[in-house]
């Protein structure tokens, strides 16, 4: 499981928005633009080797889209977006593509490549 932080509960009906921030960064990096989505369950993971996620260590994208699911499970998110920027942005396609996607409603990518 991977650190993440609930940047708010919002409304109980509407999917969580589940954020992947660029290399180098942290769960920190969403706060701003979170706080613009209220209306939004959110919350924001540290990938491996960076924030509070330092310790953990993966070999490919599909280890950590594994640990995303697994951390998904324990905050108990049925429903949610990822919203990837960089890094995030393709580890998010990558979980789409190939991880899995029960309760995945969709994705917003902003400066990710697919490879």
């Amino acid at each position: 499981m991977l650190a993440a932080r609930i940047l708010q509960r919002g409304e109980r009906q509407r999917p969580w928005l589940v954020w992947l921030h660029g290399l180098l960064g942290n769960n920190n990096e969403w706060r701003v633009i979170a706080a613009r989505c209220a209306q939004w369950p959110s919350l924001a993971i540290d990938l491996p080797g960076h924030g509070e996620s330092a310790g953990q260590r993966c070999r490919s994208f599909a280890d950590v889209s594994r640990q995303i699911g697994a951390t998904l499970r324990q905050h108990q998110i049925e429903r949610y977006w990822l919203v990837g920027y960089s890094l995030g942005g393709r580890i998010a396609m990558y979980h789409a593509c190939y991880g899995d996607t029960a309760g995945l409603q969709g994705l917003v990518v902003e400066g990710g490549n697919p490879g």
